[in-house]
């Protein structure tokens, strides 16, 4: 740019001090839409950068996701597995948090890993009622069944 000028000088300390002439300075003052221009569009991304963020800040296998479990889901969960780690899909909500099934696929148990057979891997279907959820049906089936 032209009348892009800095002048440098050194006072009594011997530091270097550097002063923008004029010219320099409304550079500076019509670069300024431009810099707020991409702040903005910066800040717009935000949200899906925060989202990819957090999924790095949670691991996929740990044990949050079996302490978040409503207190009679997990305590059966930890009679069946005491050092679990889970996958973020372990439990799945549905109905409005009625109905949680639980996909033992994702589901770490110290050295065993998942609790599965030949028939699949072993599904618990809870039901709410009264504010607590009970065991409705156990089952082995496919992944993601």
């Amino acid at each position: 740019m032209t009348g892009y000028r800095c002048i440098h000088t050194v006072d009594s300390q011997n530091l270097v001090r550097a002063h923008w002439t004029l010219a320099s300075l409304s550079a500076r003052i019509r670069q300024a839409p431009i810099a707020i221009g991409l702040l903005a569009t910066a800040s717009l991304a935000s949200p899906a950068f925060a989202r990819g963020a957090l999924r790095l800040l949670d691991p996929a296998l740990n044990p949050q996701h079996i302490n978040g479990l409503p207190a009679e889901v997990r305590d059966a969960v930890a009679q069946m597995c005491r050092s679990g780690q889970a996958e973020h899909q372990f439990a799945r909500y549905s109905q409005n948090l009625r109905v949680l099934v639980l996909h033992f696929e994702r589901l770490r148990c110290g050295d065993r890993g998942a609790l599965c057979t030949q028939a699949g891997c072993l599904h618990q279907v809870y039901t709410r009622t009264d504010g607590r959820y009970r065991l409705l049906r156990s089952y082995y089936g496919p992944e993601g069944d």
